[in-house]
């Protein structure tokens, strides 16, 4: 009994039927100062007060001039392959997915000596989901799996086995060896998920349908077998972190130290292993956990430290991990079926308490790093505050926040951080928009957009992958802006899957249509790197990349 949850939903703003059909304009802005935006006190401290939204409309300016921008990549890939084993290690590299006849293979590109180099696994081998999740960040190691059999349904890849023959491997990429193997189900699977059966199986999700047992074992063993290929390698590649059913009856934590080529468990929650979310700093991790999928799922997330010691859990059906702000804060968010989220949650080091960051609802928010200022879209609100949808500047200390636009589906925000910009925004009828910390704000490019800033906050990518169903006032290609919103390139017609900056912010790397390009800053000229990559999934990132 497989759940199905349709994942081709769209949000209102992205259908054509929900599209204003006379949105309000825009309004413009006044000259925004050339001088770089005054440093950020961090303030926040016990959670903020209630927020009262309050209309304050800015005042009009011209949109800004573009720069001609550079978009004619070059037509074939200058880089050469050659198989793997002597990888430069003083230089970032990008890594991708790909097929060499019917089997996936690891390439990893050096950008400045123009090499790819290749590495090929067993026909036998099954891979972490994603595929690029097992290798380690320093490209010395790699996951794979053997056991088991795949069914792909709707682009998604499933396990299934009813016997205990799934194994994990870690590959050493440099001698070609493998280092580490360990069986993830229990000798006695799946019979030892009976007795969790059992405690379940009078839950609403089966009583309601009046399912036999059977259908309930079924359930917690597709939750298990679903999630047990999600791997993390800690960002400084010293720790793997995997789940195992052994000895079960439900999947744990488990953390694999390739110095020592040993592996320990460190959870033995009732609900299987599901996510795994590093620090950036490797730290401390979040783990998501629960029994079976359903409607109105309860999860309970865990924050570990590196060693293994509980910090903190939380357990909910309405509230789920959302990303790591920085290595000593971590946001939960607030969702149900309908409007926008709501209640951004915030759990912090170094007592790891949870507190309530904002209160209100949001469809995306971004803040600065010292947390002080934050912006928001709302699409359809879930909470008295905002009261409407539109765009929203608010701050932490005083609890106040700004309407500066009442146009409806503003979607993508993030923090920019730019001299100019502290945030960025987009919409099907508002544009790209750079958003400086006092509220003003001025139209970089028209269009809907995902967003991408570097590193050092000097560039902004937009960035859109075209899906049939989708708005026709959402059009694919790319955009890069610099620091002042000078756009620097313009790609139009061509569906972009992903992008990624590197650590330097002087190249950034992006996905098109099955094809892998480079756009390098100083030049402003594109290379082709590779044209094998899966058209509708990202499947490349930066590694051996530090700042």
């Amino acid at each position: 009994m497989r759940p199905f949850f349709s994942l081709l939903l769209l949000t209102a703003f992205l259908l054509p039927s929900c599209v204003q059909s006379s949105p309000k304009p825009l309004p413009t802005i006044s000259p925004l100062s050339a001088s770089a935006t005054p440093p950020l006190t961090p303030t926040f401290t016990s959670p903020p007060p209630t927020q009262t939204a309050t209309t304050q409309p800015p005042t009009p300016s011209p949109t800004l001039p573009s720069t001609t921008p550079t978009n004619s990549p070059t037509a074939t890939s200058e880089f050469t392959l050659q198989q793997g084993m002597s990888l430069p290690l003083d230089r970032p590299l990008i890594a991708y997915e790909a097929y060499s006849g019917q089997n996936k293979v690891l390439l990893l590109a050096d950008p400045i000596a123009r090499t790819i180099y290749e590495f090929s696994f067993p026909t036998t081998a099954r891979f972490a989901t994603p595929f690029l999740a097992g290798l380690s960040p320093d490209t010395r190691y790699f996951v794979y799996f053997e056991g088991g059999e795949l069914e792909t349904l709707y682009d998604v890849e499933y396990l299934h086995t009813s016997i205990p023959d799934l194994v994990l491997h870690v590959l050493d990429l440099r001698s070609g060896e493998v280092i580490f193997s360990t069986p993830l189900l229990s000798p006695s699977f799946p019979e030892d998920l009976v007795p969790i059966a059992e405690t379940i199986k009078d839950d609403w999700t089966f009583a309601n349908f009046d399912a036999p047992f059977e259908e309930v074992v079924e359930a917690i063993q597709e939750m298990l077998l679903d999630y047990i290929r999600n791997v993390a390698w800690s960002p400084d590649s010293s720790m793997l972190a995997f789940a195992s059913q052994d000895p079960g009856p439900s999947s744990d934590l488990y953390f694999f130290y390739p110095e020592s080529k040993t592996a320990r468990r460190i959870t033995d929650d009732p609900g299987h292993v599901l996510k795994i979310y590093w620090a950036p700093d490797s730290s401390a991790l979040a783990l998501d956990t629960s029994l079976y999928d359903r409607h109105a799922r309860e999860d309970t997330t865990y924050v570990l430290s590196r060693w293994g010691t509980l910090l903190t859990s939380l357990t909910s059906q309405v509230w789920f991990f959302h990303h790591w702000h920085d290595s000593t804060h971590a946001f939960f968010y607030g969702g149900t079926d309908a409007g926008d989220l709501f209640e951004l949650k915030m759990v912090s080091a170094p007592d790891w308490t949870i507190t309530m960051l904002w209160e209100g609802s949001y469809s995306d928010i971004a803040f600065t790093p010292d947390l002080s200022i934050f912006l928001l879209s709302s699409v359809m609100p879930s909470a008295p505050s905002p009261p409407d949808p539109g765009l929203f500047l608010g701050r932490t200390d005083d609890g106040s926040l700004r309407m500066l636009s009442e146009i409806w589906g503003w979607g993508a925000v993030s923090y920019w951080g730019s001299e100019r910009f502290t945030f960025a925004a987009s919409s099907i009828d508002g544009g790209i928009i750079g958003v400086t910390q006092d509220g003003e704000y001025m139209t970089l490019d028209d269009g809907y957009w995902h967003l991408a800033t570097s590193p050092d906050g000097i560039y902004l990518a937009g960035y859109y992958q075209y899906r049939y169903g989708y708005s026709p006032s959402i059009l694919p290609g790319l955009r890069i802006f610099d620091g002042n919103g000078l756009k620097r390139v313009a790609i139009d017609d061509v569906s972009v899957t992903c992008v990624h900056w590197n650590a330097a912010s002087t190249v950034l790397a992006y996905q098109a249509e099955g094809r892998l390009y480079l756009w390098d800053v100083a030049s402003g000229s594109t290379r082709l790197i590779s044209d094998q990559l899966d058209e509708e999934e990202c499947a490349f990132n930066w590694v051996l990349d530090t700042p």
